[in-house]
């Protein structure tokens, strides 16, 4: 592929951006070279008694026979022609892909075990209908191999060739006469290699003419500038008329301007002006203006076709009307790319695998053939490269043999290429993640290794995200490692190796949060019924019994016929990956909002906001911090000693705007400062706790905590109960803003130690206990 790739990768090359795009085509190729040294990688699956049918040895067709053998199939390729290989050997000239090259990569069909049968025509020496008796699946890969035919007067004169066949013919070692003066119909790349090829047998000159302007010709740019550079000469947005002769043999061709080559629509349909004609003086024409199929060894089988001989397929798994028989490439889609015949290949031993199997052959084959990059990389301040370029053969040595122009490059010229490569993994998300860090060199990495059973080794390991989501955040394609460390959690509590040993705490904290020695709903009285209930949480309450009791009577007053709930909203359970113990705690918080008729809850913690908005999504939520900055602050919450916080905000609300706002306004009616950390508001990082991580690893932990810690020059604000349990934990002077407003010898509490274990329950209880009085 090295040779012949029409590397369109390059075309969207990153490094384009810089100056030029990596030399894609030519590192493979020179990873093919040096590469062989190595051998081939032979390794098969456990042998299969099923066979396999390939009819037709070109790149599709190889390339089936090459993945279903892997898969330890008994495959055998049936070859018309007398060589492997299809158009790679019979249509693609020498001075592009040298024979030894070709007969040496289509080694490995030997080595593998895959029989081939050569000079083995379908429908002459064996019939569709034998194969479908003795094989259990068949893949039609037989290309288009006939050229395209063009109804013009004097086609019949001696002297007039077809491109297809022409090149066919000289591939194979036949003797062609080859006239002085050529001329090529055709803009595409198999007019391009005719021409190239007369040359090379003795054509003094060679007039290509073709119906597109230079900017419409079909074949690709640097073969058409390789043309120019050996001495063809372009005749562009011309049509041929007739081709004219004397005594039977061509004398000339007359051309006539085409005006235009697509309709309105894009579709073929050329147009002509009469009155514009040139006359070219030729010993010789090749037509080269298509290619078309030879499927006529189907005629009486049941396998649909197309009016112009094409096979009939389902684009989705390349079965065709017969179940068990697949087609692909040309024979189905018309010339193509030679990696585009290799995909198909590969997409049919994909289907006859899964068919062989008797599973449903449409199922997940979305990721299959070419896909969008989502790679993305900062190019800023990256210096230009000179790209490498490939050295070529002299032009005057050329022309004299089917040696190959491009000679390779060597290994350090190769070294030299590769470093100009921008390693497009961008790893915004590595960069701010220790967790990734240790783990991975990228998230795909990890990911690879989570799909090879990496967890089931390393348990703790997907248990050590914060599921914080700032990896979404900074990722230019929102892809999240939270989400997958999420999706693996699950699967370990499914399999029973999850959640962890430590995690036990967790769940008893979960269990005595829903138990009736806290839970509690209540509504404000019995005879006053409102629209609002306030929902604490388990952590708020475990902090601070007496400022939940606070809030709550401010609540009341300024929203009359406020109810509360205590309860959990499963955020803990949900973070362990016990999706139905989390349903089942969600659902008993929803069934006491329920009874209490209200239409909304207010909520002081983030956590259970983001748990209750994603997973609850038709109850109305609203923050506490928001009802005091409509309503205003209670009594005595202004300063006069204009203290300045470090705020941490809190990454479960890291896209809740209006929530983060109200806290800054807030903080500014009562007269203090904010001093906005470098990771804040939807940047903000986690305080280290978050994915319930203490658990599963303790040293992990306290190395964020710390960090977040130490990146707040001031005091810590924050309105998360857990966060602030964190910030304690290692030290950092750190305040709930519901402290600050709500009690005036808030400053005691900014060194307040962590509430643990049984203390943190017996805080719970001791607010029930307040609240049954109230």
């Amino acid at each position: 592929m090295g040779r012949i790739c029409t590397h369109p990768c390059e075309d969207v090359c990153k490094r384009k951006e810089v100056d030029e795009p990596i030399s894609i085509m030519c590192l493979k190729r020179s990873a093919a070279d040096y590469g062989m040294e190595n051998g081939w990688h032979l390794t098969i699956a456990e042998e299969k008694r099923e066979r396999i049918a390939i009819i037709g040895g070109g790149p599709d067709g190889l390339m089936a026979a090459y993945e279903l053998r892997k898969m330890g199939y008994q495959v055998t390729i049936f070859e018309a022609l007398p060589i492997l290989g299809g158009m790679l050997a019979v249509g693609i000239p020498g001075y592009r892909l040298p024979r030894d090259i070709l007969e040496q990569e289509l080694g490995i069909i030997e080595k593998m075990g895959i029989q081939v049968k050569l000079n083995t025509r379908i429908g002459d020496d064996t019939k569709v209908s034998a194969l479908i008796q003795d094989f259990d699946a068949i893949f039609i890969a037989t290309g288009a191999q006939m050229s395209g035919r063009l109804k013009i007067e004097g086609s019949e004169l001696d002297g007039v060739l077809w491109g297809v066949d022409f090149l066919k013919e000289v591939n194979l070692g036949q003797e062609v006469e080859v006239k002085d003066r050529v001329v090529v119909i055709g803009g595409g790349n198999v007019a391009i290699d005719v021409a190239l090829t007369a040359l090379r047998l003795g054509a003094k000159e060679i007039q290509l003419a073709c119906l597109e302007s230079g900017e419409e010709m079909p074949a690709f740019e640097w073969e058409i500038q390789q043309a120019l550079d050996e001495g063809v000469n372009l005749n562009v947005s011309w049509g041929p008329k007739r081709i004219l002769g004397d005594d039977e043999k061509v004398k000339g061709i007359e051309l006539v301007r085409c005006t235009s080559v697509f309709d309105e629509e894009g579709r073929f349909n050329q147009s002509f002006d009469e009155a514009v004609a040139t006359h070219i003086d030729t010993d010789m024409v090749i037509l080269a203006i298509g290619q078309a199929p030879d499927t006529s060894f189907l005629e009486d089988s049941e396998i649909l076709r197309s009016k112009r001989g094409y096979i009939s397929v389902n684009e989705t798994t390349l079965e065709t009307s017969v179940p068990g028989i697949f087609a692909g490439g040309d024979g189905v889609y018309g010339p193509k790319s030679v990696i585009e015949a290799l995909a198909t290949g590969k997409k049919a031993a994909i289907s006859i695998d899964h068919y062989i199997k008797g599973e449903d052959i449409t199922v997940n084959r979305e990721g299959e053939g070419p896909q969008e990059s989502k790679l993305k990389v900062d190019i800023e301040g990256v210096s230009t490269k000179k790209r490498v370029s490939m050295p070529t053969l002299p032009l005057e040595q050329r022309k004299q043999s089917f040696q190959e122009i491009e000679l390779g490059l060597g290994k350090e010229e190769a070294k030299d290429e590769a470093e100009r490569c921008l390693s497009c993994e961008c790893n915004l998300c590595v960069k701010d993640c220790e967790f990734l860090k240790l783990y991975c060199q990228t998230p795909k990495e990890l990911a690879e290794k989570f799909k090879a059973g990496y967890f089931k080794e390393n348990p703790a390991i997907p248990y050590s995200c914060n599921l914080c989501e700032l990896c979404k955040k900074l990722c230019p394609e929102d892809l999240c490692s939270g989400d997958m460390c999420m999706e693996i959690r699950e699967m370990m509590v499914e399999e029973g190796i999850g959640p962890l040993p430590p995690h036990q705490f967790v769940r008893r904290d979960q269990e005595f949060s829903t138990s009736d020695t806290f839970a509690l709903s209540q509504p404000a009285s019995k005879d006053e019924k409102g629209e609002w209930v306030f929902f604490p949480g388990c952590t708020l309450s475990a902090h601070s019994p007496e400022l939940v009791i606070t809030v709550y009577d401010y609540l009341r007053e300024k929203l009359p016929g406020t109810g509360i709930i205590l309860h959990c909203c499963g955020a803990p359970t949900h973070c362990l990956g016990d999706h139905p113990k989390f349903e089942e705690i969600l659902g008993g918080l929803e069934s006491e909002v329920k009874k209490l008729g209200v239409s909304g809850i207010l909520l002081a913690c983030p956590d259970c906001y983001r748990t209750i908005k994603r997973n609850a999504p038709d109850l109305k939520l609203k923050s506490v911090y928001e009802v005091i900055a409509e309503k205003g602050l209670p009594e005595g919450a202004k300063t006069s000693n204009p203290k300045t916080f470090s705020i941490h905000d809190s990454c479960t609300v890291r896209d809740e705007k209006e929530f983060m706002d109200s806290i800054r306004t807030v903080v500014k009616q009562m007269g203090y400062q904010i001093e906005e950390m470098e990771y804040s508001r939807d940047k903000t990082r986690c305080c280290g706790a978050g994915g319930m991580i203490p658990y599963a690893d303790a040293k992990l932990f306290l190395k964020l905590a710390k960090q977040r810690a130490d990146e707040a020059p001031f005091d810590m604000l924050v309105y998360c109960a857990a966060c602030r349990e964190t910030f304690a934990s290692v030290e950092k002077p750190s305040i709930h803003i519901l402290d600050l407003i709500f009690n005036p010898d808030w400053e005691k509490n900014l060194r307040k130690p962590p509430q643990m274990g049984k203390a943190r329950r017996e805080k719970q209880a001791e607010l029930k206990g307040l609240l049954v009085g109230v």
